[in-house]
């Protein structure tokens, strides 16, 4: 199947690994705590065919969540991770012409670059957005939150080097604004917003990620907008050197693009059906889902909720309208389910943002 697990070790990001230890001991934290649980150890690290798994990763963000609370991990990884430490994909990245080019080569090579996100893009007539979700599994918020604060971070650290405008680009992270917000605006000199807290906001448990998504919005001029350093022979150099490894993606990436397609071209989606398309039983579905975390009727409603939220809040649609995009039989039940999924009703959840 085109889609690897939380526990399988194909991760090759071992230099991210050594960065977080560093970043640790510089703060007089011992590299046996940042790895502990996690199977890997210090020796581990210096091996340049090493590969890790989600879970291992995971533990290591769990630690650093533990022994360094709303420090600047993140978001000091992701501004060291661009060009070198992407390795040969990350170089190709650094000589392109446009941000098209990036944004097509990050799509080619995401298992190389970022392996924990998956992209997806939507557009209005102004503007072109990224939506990033988790890819492999779902995590717990303190976890997502690493995740997008280090993505973050690597996003604007390309920008700065290509000499890309960043005050034309806006982030919208999927969770409200936390304790640290002197981090988000030390690190990261663009439009950012956070998703409104509600009383009881959409999660998988009381500790489970929210079910919104990391938005990147954008003006479509920026897409041609040349940069620096382009070097179309250097790009060709090193797309040769990348591993020319089976193109995979993290299971719940592959879940949900086959939700998401079912969706958008409103055709029936459920659980035996998914089943059959991945040639197992509704109960192996089950289990796997479990095991990562989620249910099939959370990520169902996640994808729902994501394209509702971004009809209603980005093409300003009625409730009509996007009541019968999501195949909804009466705008009643859609309210219902909207109120369900974010706390909030249609319009209130308009105006919040």
């Amino acid at each position: 199947m085109p889609f690897f697990e939380q526990h399988e070790k194909t991760l090759a990001i071992p230099l991210w690994v050594i960065l977080l230890v560093d970043m640790a001991k510089q703060r007089h934290i011992a590299p046996d705590k940042l790895l502990k649980g996690s199977k890997l150890f210090l020796s581990d690290l210096s091996n340049p065919t090493l590969q890790v798994s989600h879970q291992q990763f995971s533990r290591v963000i769990e630690n650093i969540s533990k022994y360094l609370p709303h420090s600047d991990s993140a978001f000091l990884l992701g501004s060291r991770l661009y060009p070198n430490h992407l390795e040969p994909a990350g170089q190709a990245m650094a000589h392109a012409e446009n941000l098209s080019d990036i944004i097509a080569a990050a799509r080619h090579f995401h298992y190389q670059i970022f392996p924990f996100l998956f992209m997806r893009n939507e557009s209005t007539e102004q503007h072109q957005y990224y939506i990033f979700n988790q890819a492999i599994s779902i995590e717990n918020i303190n976890h997502y939150q690493f995740i997008c604060e280090l993505f973050s971070s690597l996003l604007i650290s390309i920008a700065k080097q290509k000499q890309l405008p960043v005050s034309r680009l806006s982030i919208r992270f999927p969770y409200p604004a936390p304790r640290h917000i002197e981090q988000y605006q030390a690190y990261l000199p663009c439009k950012f917003e956070f998703s409104p807290s509600a009383n009881s906001l959409p999660t998988f448990s009381s500790q489970k990620a929210y079910h919104l998504a990391l938005q990147i919005k954008l003006d479509k001029g920026l897409l041609m907008f040349p940069l620096a350093n382009a070097n179309a022979a250097l790009i060709k150099h090193y797309q040769q050197k990348v591993p020319s490894t089976t193109l995979k993606v993290g299971f719940i990436h592959y879940v949900m693009q086959q939700m998401i397609n079912r969706v958008r071209s409103k055709q029936e989606i459920n659980a035996d059906w998914l089943a059959n398309h991945l040639s197992i039983s509704n109960a192996t579905l089950k289990r796997k889902l479990c095991q990562h975390n989620v249910t099939y009727q959370q990520l169902f409603d996640m994808v729902r909720q994501q394209h509702a939220v971004f009809l209603l809040t980005e093409h300003n649609f009625n409730n009509e309208k996007i009541a019968e995009n999501l195949n909804f039989s009466d705008i009643t039940n859609f309210r219902r389910s909207f109120k369900r999924w974010t706390g909030f009703t249609p319009q209130a959840l308009k105006k919040a943002f």
